[in-house]
């Protein structure tokens, strides 16, 4: 991003495009390994969209969706963790709203369904509220929804996480 303007050949967090598009390629490769149940293919294709990823940080350093994308591909929970907050810390530094957005939905979920916790659940689905009225996204606002149930279901009636999203300036 230069001087808040995105380029069209470049992700929100500055990735061209066309690096980009092989991570969507190999991730489109894991997900079929995955539908198809084809488990050596699937080791296989995360491991290549791993080096993948470390090669495009040489490349690049540390951007949001990089560190994002490897968060869905490391085994660790903890590692996922750091991934994903590091990115989001990263975001928020380069007001990457974008990445905000999707960061915040992927800790609220994370916190909410992966890793249970109530306290950061919470915070989280309210993290991804605001992200929402700075960029609007139409499936995470989907996503915003459901955890908001959940998180009321745990907290109660009375729940300070609003699921009044205002998206008027999109």
């Amino acid at each position: 991003m230069r001087n808040g303007m995105i380029n069209q050949m470049e992700t929100s967090d500055g990735i061209l495009l066309s690096d980009w598009d092989v991570v969507k390629a190999v991730a489109t490769d894991y997900a079929n390994a995955v539908v198809d149940e084809n488990h050596k293919y699937m080791a296989l294709s995360r491991r290549k969209m791993l080096r993948l990823l470390n090669r495009m940080s040489k490349k690049y350093g540390e951007r949001p969706s990089i560190l994002a994308i490897k968060a869905d591909y490391v085994a660790s929970y903890r590692r996922r963790e750091d991934l994903l907050e590091l990115a989001y810390a990263l975001a928020q530094q380069i007001s990457d709203f974008q990445n905000i957005t999707l960061v915040s939905s992927s800790l609220a979920e994370f916190y909410v369904e992966e890793m249970p916790s109530e306290g950061k659940g919470k915070l989280w689905v309210g993290r991804l509220r605001r992200a929402l009225q700075d960029h609007f996204d139409q499936s995470e606002q989907e996503v915003y929804k459901r955890l908001f149930g959940i998180v009321k279901i745990l907290k109660g009636p009375g729940s300070e996480v609003s699921p009044r999203i205002n998206h008027s300036n999109q």
